[in-house]
């Protein structure tokens, strides 16, 4: 599960680091840190 979470959030960084808009890379990233925060109370 754990193997999973850090596979997606590698492929989420990836799709960050290749866009030049940082404002949305900054709103990108704190809707993941929500979901990150979500699912580690689900597991």
């Amino acid at each position: 599960m754990n193997e999973m979470i850090f596979i997606i959030f590698n492929s989420a960084y990836k799709n960050f680091t290749f866009s030049d808009f940082s404002i949305i890379r900054v709103f990108a990233l704190i809707n993941l840190y929500k979901t990150f925060l979500l699912l580690m109370f689900l597991i």
